[in-house]
């Protein structure tokens, strides 16, 4: 499984097709991965809320 950006996909090879899957993230699911990541780095003072 491959994951880029808001869309997860998975590609299945069998002859003579290839197939691919592709769901999309809800907006919830950005929302917390994206404040995971800025919490997590030391390097994103920038981008944390300033009320905490």
């Amino acid at each position: 499984l491959k994951r880029t950006a808001a869309i997860r996909f998975q590609t299945t090879e069998s002859s003579p097709a290839v197939w691919v899957f592709l769901s999309r993230m809800s907006e919830d699911e950005i929302k917390l991965i994206t404040k995971l990541k800025i919490d997590s780095n030391p390097f994103a003072k920038g981008f944390r809320d300033s009320s905490r």
